[in-house]
């Protein structure tokens, strides 16, 4: 499995956790932030990204934003601010 699948896979099991009212998943975040990160070597000298991976980018913000109603007022600033994080990774794979 390369790095977007498994980045892909992680991403949905931290995903459905969140939205289950499990919470943030330490463990998968930090996983997910290395992979952003290995990701970001990898395709920073490409002028594009695979689909799969830009779906996940689009979707991304709007599953956690979705997920966050569940949770306490100091708990949602937690997960915004992780999210902020994901998509800081986000942005530095997808622009120069």
């Amino acid at each position: 499995m390369d790095k977007i699948d498994q980045f892909i896979q992680i991403w949905l099991d931290f995903s459905l956790k969140l939205h289950e009212h499990q919470g943030i998943d330490e463990v998968l975040f930090a996983e997910m932030i290395q992979l952003l990160q290995d990701i970001d070597v990898e395709y920073r000298a490409k002028d594009h990204i695979p689909k799969k991976l830009a779906e996940i980018f689009v979707d991304m913000f709007i599953a956690i934003d979705g997920s966050v109603s569940y949770y306490d007022d100091e708990y949602q600033k937690e997960i915004y601010q992780m999210a902020d994080h994901l998509s800081y990774y986000a942005r530095n794979i997808c622009t120069d």
